[in-house]
């Protein structure tokens, strides 16, 4: 499979999940995703438990292959972007969760927001996720992190799935791309949440540092943070709470993911572990040419409880 030619470097995208970075392409609904022709035979495919359930459509062999970059890119951390632990946590504690909540993290990468969140409270989770080493290592790591919490596990595309309660807490974090962008984003988690529940979106934004009129008339349109809190509002969602990754936290992220590429190539050696740290490189070049450009929040919000006459 292919993808389309790259689009605007200030469209970013993410295949992690979380993880974000500042290059294209970003395809239309599909998860992006590097191919090169055969997985490498000596990078060991982690075991699909029984209990992950495949939902329907879901091409598991092209998706190993699609997303070993961002394994061999992430394979070493927890929260695949910007996000420091502490902020992490804020984020969660923003949300108010409860026991008996329903919550669903879509593009739950590793998992590591259900597992906050069950270890503090007896919610029911799902996690969906594209990528198969994720979801592997999600079951992996709650056999152990969260044995007696009802958690369960997706694989497939993220956009496909409708829960059978509707959510207490919705996420998604770094993984507009799945709807096209934030106020599409915004529109399918209000969709599946329940009244006066709450959303959690991390997505990129413009720099508060930046000129923004500058901006527009040399790259286009780059949403600020007022545009996302409008869109916000247009899907009948109030923000309450707002959490701003600073530049400290980009540039550890894509530490992390260097010295991930560079453990990787240890590992796994030959050349597509070499592609995987040309591909890292390529990800800092973007982000030193943007580093005033491009900002993070990550927005939680409340469903409006206010019914129309």
């Amino acid at each position: 499979r292919r993808l389309p030619a790259r689009k605007s470097h200030l469209v970013p995208t993410r295949r992690c999940r979380p993880c974000l970075h500042l290059r294209g392409p970003r395809s239309s609904g599909t998860t992006p995703g590097l191919v090169i022709a055969g997985l490498d035979s000596s990078v060991p495919r982690p075991t699909l438990d029984p209990a992950i359930d495949i939902r329907p459509g879901t091409d598991v062999d092209d998706v190993w292959q699609r997303f070993e970059i961002f394994e061999a890119l992430h394979h070493s951390m927890q929260i695949c972007n910007p996000m420091t632990s502490s902020e992490l946590d804020e984020v969660i504690e923003a949300t108010e969760p409860d026991a008996g909540h329903h919550v669903v993290d879509m593009a739950c990468g590793y998992g590591e927001v259900l597992f906050r969140l069950a270890a503090q409270h007896d919610i029911n989770g799902t996690g969906v996720d594209l990528s198969p080493w994720m979801i592997a290592s999600a079951v992996e790591q709650a056999s152990r992190r969260a044995p007696h919490a009802r958690l369960q596990w997706m694989l497939g595309e993220a956009r496909d799935y409708f829960p059978v309660h509707a959510s207490d807490i919705a996420v998604c974090i770094g993984a507009e791309w799945v709807w096209h962008d934030f106020s599409g984003t915004a529109k399918a988690l209000a969709a599946r949440l329940a009244p006066g529940g709450a959303v959690v979106i991390g997505a990129a934004r413009l720099h508060t540092a930046a000129d923004a009129d500058r901006v527009r008339s040399e790259r286009g349109v780059v949403e600020t943070i007022d545009d996302q809190r409008a869109l916000l509002a247009t899907h009948g969602l109030v923000p309450v709470h707002r959490v701003d990754p600073d530049d400290a936290g980009w540039d550890a992220y894509l530490a992390r993911t260097a010295q991930a590429a560079a453990d990787w190539a240890v590992a796994y050696p030959g050349p597509r572990a070499d592609r995987w740290i040309e591909e890292q490189a390529d990800w800092q070049a973007a982000r030193e040419r943007d580093r005033d450009v491009i900002g993070w929040s990550l927005w939680i919000a409340r469903a409006s409880t206010i019914v129309s006459a």
